[in-house]
């Protein structure tokens, strides 16, 4: 809650926040958009939406950027470099009811866009991969059928919290 009520108050970031980790993050995003970027070009179509930007109605919900959206297939992807705990706790759990609202809201904005969209699936790369492993031997993936139900619970919940964070 504490962390939906600052984005929408405009805040970034916040006295816990560590940038290095951060910044990790981003360049993996860097890196993995110009590779789909790339793979339209090559299929001479947009196969992918890349860093899509999506603003859920009622404009209360924080506008974001869906990572990878497959337009034929209608799956959303949702990437995250993340350490060895946190992997092993996706590929044995799956990923907890934050990441899994957070792909459903991801296709509810698709689709507000006009999208089809199916499939939600988090895309997990290991931070600190064993280099004699093979290529992202470590990657976990998870994926669901696309849930607006509870995407539109969540946006509800959202709004409830704006409305409380508005009277503060």
């Amino acid at each position: 809650d504490r962390s939906l009520v600052f984005a929408m108050s405009g805040f970034e970031g916040g006295p816990d926040s560590n940038p290095w980790l951060a910044g990790v993050g981003t360049a993996v995003h860097y890196l993995l958009a110009e590779a789909f970027e790339l793979d339209n070009q090559k299929a001479g179509k947009q196969v992918w939406l890349v860093e899509q930007e999506v603003a859920i109605k009622p404009p209360a919900i924080p506008k974001g950027p869906v990572d990878l959206f497959h337009i034929d297939k209608g799956l959303v992807i949702d990437h995250k470099a993340l350490g060895k705990t946190s992997l092993d706790e996706i590929q044995k759990n799956g990923p907890g009811v934050v990441y899994e609202t957070q792909l459903d809201c991801y296709g509810l904005g698709l689709a507000q866009m006009g999208h089809q969209v199916n499939t939600v699936m988090l895309a997990c790369y290991p931070r600190n991969a064993n280099p004699n492993l093979p290529f992202l031997h470590e990657m976990v993936t998870w994926s669901k059928p696309w849930d607006m139900d509870n995407a539109v619970r969540a946006v509800k919940r959202v709004e409830t919290l704006y409305l409380r964070a508005k009277e503060l």
